[in-house]
C-alpha cells in the first residue's frame, strides 16, 4: 500500500469548468482548459519519483504483455490495422492515466505514492482490451492458440473481478480507480462485442445498445460536472448485476467461439445472446432516469 500524505483541498477541477464556462465553451477556452490541465499534471508528480516509477513498471509489463501476444498470433498474418490500432490504444491510455495521476488519492484526498495494484489492474484491463481484436481472429485457430486467447480473455475478466476486490481489502480504493473501472468495463465489452459480432456470435442490436448506454452515461456525467461540480463515481447495485449477467452471458459466448464443438446448439446461442440485451437494457434506463433526476 502506497504512503498517504494529507494535502489541502483543492478546487482546481471546479475552476477549469467555471473558466471554460465564462468563455462561453469557446475552442480557445478548451485549449486553455488542456494546457492547465497538463501544467497541473506535470506539478503533481514533479516531486513523486516513486509514484512515477511505480507507473512505468506497470506500462512495461502490459507492453511486455502486448508485445508476446502480437508475436505469437503474427504467425497467422495481422493486418496493419491490427497492429498500430491497439499499440497506439496502448500508450494513448498510459499518458491518459498518467495525466490523472492527481486522482490517485484515497476517498480523503490522501495522495497515494504508488499507482497501486488495484490500479495497474485497471489500466491493463483498459490499456489491453483492444488486443482481443488480435486473439479472437476471424479464421481457424491451432488449439494452443485456442488455449492463448481463452486465458487472455480469462486475464482481463479476472482483473475486473480483483481490481475492486483487492482495493477494498487493502483500503487502496482510489478516485483514480473509481474512474478507470468503468472505462475499462466499457472498452472491454465493446472490444468482445464487436470480436464476437464479426463472428456472428451476437447480433447488430446488441452492440448498438452496448454503444448507446456509454455516450448517454458520460453525456449525463458531464453535464453533472457542470452544472452541479464534481462529484464522485461510484459503482451501484444495478450496475454490478448488469455487469455480471451481461459477462457471464459473454464468457459462454466466447467459449463458443473459441471452441465450436463445446456449443449446445445454435437455438441456445441465441436465447444467450439474446438474455444479454437485458441487464445491458435495464442498466441503460437505469442511469439515463438517475442522471436526469440529478441534473
Amino acid at each position: 500500500m502506497g504512503k498517504r500524505g494529507p494535502i489541502p483541498e483543492n478546487n482546481f477541477a471546479r475552476s477549469l469548468i467555471d473558466d471554460l464556462a465564462g468563455a462561453r465553451f469557446s475552442p480557445r477556452a478548451f485549449a486553455a482548459l488542456f494546457f492547465r490541465a497538463g501544467g497541473h499534471s506535470r506539478e503533481h508528480l514533479r516531486n513523486r519519483s516513486q509514484l512515477v516509477t511505480s507507473f512505468v513498471r506497470w506500462v512495461i509489463l502490459g507492453a511486455a504483455m502486448q508485445g508476446a501476444i502480437l508475436f505469437a498470433f503474427s504467425a497467422g498474418g495481422l493486418s496493419l490495422w491490427a497492429t498500430l490500432g491497439p499499440v497506439a490504444w496502448y500508450f494513448l491510455t498510459a499518458a491518459w492515466v498518467l495525466l490523472h495521476q492527481s486522482l490517485n488519492r484515497d476517498s480523503d484526498g490522501g495522495v497515494m505514492n504508488k499507482l497501486g495494484i488495484a490500479n495497474g489492474l485497471t489500466f491493463l484491463r483498459l490499456a489491453l482490451a483492444p488486443m482481443l481484436w488480435v486473439v479472437l481472429p476471424d479464421r481457424e485457430m491451432s488449439f494452443l492458440a485456442q488455449i492463448a486467447a481463452a486465458s487472455f480473455v480469462g486475464f482481463l475478466v479476472a482483473t475486473d473481478l480483483l481490481d475492486g476486490f483487492y482495493a477494498r481489502r487493502t483500503r487502496t480504493v482510489t478516485r483514480l480507480g473509481s474512474l478507470m473501472d468503468p472505462l475499462g468495463d466499457m472498452v472491454l465489452l465493446l472490444c468482445l462485442g464487436a470480436v464476437l459480432y464479426r463472428g456472428g456470435i451476437l447480433p447488430l442490436s446488441f452492440l448498438a445498445l452496448a454503444v448507446l448506454r456509454y455516450p448517454i452515461a458520460f453525456g449525463l456525467g458531464a453535464l453533472l460536472f457542470v452544472f452541479r461540480g464534481p462529484f464522485e463515481v461510484r459503482s451501484t447495485l444495478v450496475g454490478k448485476i448488469s455487469n455480471t449477467v451481461v459477462s457471464v452471458a459473454l464468457a459462454f459466448l466466447t467459449t463458443v467461439y473459441l471452441f465450436p464443438e463445446l456449443s449446445p446448439g445454435e437455438v441456445w446461442n441465441d436465447l444467450i445472446a439474446m438474455a444479454a440485451h437485458v441487464p445491458l437494457l435495464v442498466n441503460t434506463i437505469y442511469l439515463t432516469k438517475k442522471g436526469v433526476a440529478l441534473i
